[in-house]
């Protein structure tokens, strides 16, 4: 988890080459399996402090510049992540990534009707 985290953490944007949406879109449905696997192993009580130690920042921010390296080509694949997105971020309370990610969602929505 924290490798695919940690990326996201620096003052100068994302610290990682983006593969092609559908690469990315892979690489963070496992980001997801591996966060089950963990709240499995730890408890659902752990995700505070998944979501609190980076998670949020990566679950945010990842379509974001997936959005921003390929426009169009991965609406379809940054719906589904900002989607999960704010269903996490209304999961643990925290409103201004819920908001970020459902006006995000919002704009998606929009390129792909």
């Amino acid at each position: 988890m924290q490798v695919e985290v940690e990326p996201f953490l620096g003052r100068k944007g994302l610290q990682r080459k983006l593969e092609d949406p559908l690469a990315e879109l892979e690489r963070w449905l496992q980001f997801r399996r591996g966060l089950r696997r963990l709240l499995e192993a730890s408890g659902e009580n752990a995700l505070p402090t998944f979501w609190y130690n980076g998670l949020r920042i990566a679950a945010c921010n990842w379509p974001v510049f997936l959005l921003r390296t390929y426009g169009l080509d991965a609406h379809w694949a940054c719906r589904q992540m900002f989607r999960w997105s704010e269903a996490q971020a209304r999961r643990m309370g925290d409103q201004e990534i819920a908001k970020l990610s459902h006006g995000n969602l919002r704009q998606v929505r929009s390129f792909l009707t």
